[in-house]
C-alpha cells in the first residue's frame, strides 16, 4: 500500500509540475511575442525620433543660414538692373560696338515682369557685322558688362567678297 500510495503521490506531483511548467510556456510565448512587439514599436519610434531630430536640425541649419541671406539680401536686389535702367542697355551696346569696331543694329522685344521666384527680363534682337576677332571682342565685352543677358540663339555667317562676318543675336536682359 505503501508502494501504490507513492507511485499516486509522485505521479499527481509529477503532473502537477508538468502542468505548471506547461502553463509557465504558454505564459512565456506570450509575454514573449508581447515583448517583441513592445520592442518593434520602440525600434520604430526611435527611428521616427530620428527623423525629428534630423529635421530639426536641418530647420535649425536652415533658420541660421536665412540670417545670414538676409544681410546679403539687400546687396543682391541692386545687382540687377531697374526696368527703367535698361533704357541704358543700347547706349552701352554701341560703345562696345564702336570700341570694338563692329556695326550695330538692336532693337528691343517683348516684355516679362518678373516674380517671386524669377526675375523679369526684356527680349531683344541684335545684328552685327565686322571682322570675326572683333565680333568675339564685341561678345566679351557684352558678357562682362554690368548687364545680366542670356543669349537665346546666335547665328553666325560669312560674306565670302568681303571677308566680314555677320551675327544674328535673340537674345535677354534681365531686371528687377
Amino acid at each position: 500500500m505503501n508502494t501504490d500510495y507513492f507511485k499516486k503521490k509522485i505521479l499527481v506531483n509529477a503532473a502537477i509540475t508538468l502542468a505548471i511548467i506547461l502553463i509557465l510556456a504558454i505564459g512565456l510565448i506570450f509575454s514573449g511575442r508581447g515583448i517583441s512587439q513592445r520592442v518593434a514599436k520602440i525600434q520604430s519610434l526611435r527611428k521616427e525620433l530620428n527623423t525629428r531630430l534630423t529635421a530639426l536640425n536641418s530647420l535649425t541649419n536652415l533658420r541660421q543660414q536665412s540670417e545670414k541671406a538676409k544681410s546679403f539680401f539687400g546687396s543682391l536686389q541692386t545687382l540687377l538692373p531697374t526696368k527703367d535702367e535698361l533704357i541704358n542697355f543700347p547706349k552701352e551696346l554701341n560703345g562696345f560696338a564702336k570700341t570694338n569696331k563692329v556695326e550695330i543694329g538692336f532693337s528691343f522685344g517683348n516684355e516679362t515682369a518678373p516674380t517671386d521666384s524669377q526675375p523679369g527680363f526684356t527680349a531683344f534682337n541684335l545684328t552685327l557685322s565686322g571682322s570675326y576677332d572683333n565680333l568675339v571682342k564685341f561678345l566679351k565685352a557684352l558678357e562682362e558688362s554690368k548687364f545680366f543677358v542670356g543669349i537665346n540663339s546666335l547665328d553666325v555667317t560669312r560674306d565670302s567678297q568681303s571677308q566680314k562676318f555677320s551675327a544674328l543675336i535673340s537674345g535677354k536682359v534681365f531686371s528687377q
